[in-house]
């Protein structure tokens, strides 16, 4: 039941921050990255279906696939989402007067720039792209590469398989042949018997 309700939470809050990203996707002034990877978070948290529903869709593709994959973004996406966080929470900095708040909202900004500036690398888009295009490139070889053992594994089962089955059928062959044989040899000892028979009855003649 627990974790029922927690699945519940995760897709709830990954719903919200799904569709405040597609908000971002409208209005410039909300950052769409940061929710989209909180929606990657909750959903991977909260359900595989709404997770691989999510990551197949058009969205994920355009917006954060290639993030996701390379760990990497243009300058210009770095500014957009550094603007937009700093944007976003500084609004309840300047309006709520409470201390404590405003420090610990600070200190997300903070966070922020120092995580985007100093642990996500700067690329140029072809540069991304082609890393993201090398990079599926390699799973799509990895996965092929792990379905041949296993086709090779169902040849040489049907292999044996082929083999036992012509050994039965030569076991068969010689079990007719030798009972045929028998069969040759009980008919010409009958055959030896009337003969030698018809020559004693001759004789007694």
């Amino acid at each position: 039941m627990k974790n029922r309700v927690k699945n519940i939470i995760f897709i709830v809050v990954g719903s919200i921050s799904l569709a405040l990203g597609i908000v971002g996707i409208i209005l410039p002034i909300l950052p769409t990255v940061p929710f989209f990877l909180l929606t990657i978070v909750c959903y991977a948290r909260g359900s595989k279906r709404f997770y691989d529903k999510f990551t197949s869709s058009k969205i994920y593709k355009k917006k954060m696939e290639a993030f996701v994959k390379t760990r990497k973004m243009t300058v210009r996406g770095k500014i957009g989402v550094l603007l937009s966080v700093t944007l976003i929470i500084s609004l309840p900095i300047i309006f709520v007067n409470v201390l404590a708040m405003r420090i610990v909202l600070a200190c997300v900004i903070l966070f922020h720039y120092i995580y985007i500036i100093f642990f996500i690398k700067t690329a140029t888009k072809e540069q991304i792209h082609a890393e993201l295009l090398e990079i599926n490139a390699q799973n799509n070889a990895t996965f092929e590469n792990s379905e041949i053992p296993i086709d090779a594994n169902e040849t040489n089962q049907d292999c044996i398989e082929t083999k036992s089955k012509l050994d039965e059928n030569e076991s068969n062959k010689d079990c007719i042949e030798m009972q045929s044989k028998l069969d040759g040899n009980e008919t010409n000892h009958d055959d030896i018997k009337m003969l030698s028979n018809l020559d004693d009855m001759d004789l007694s003649n």
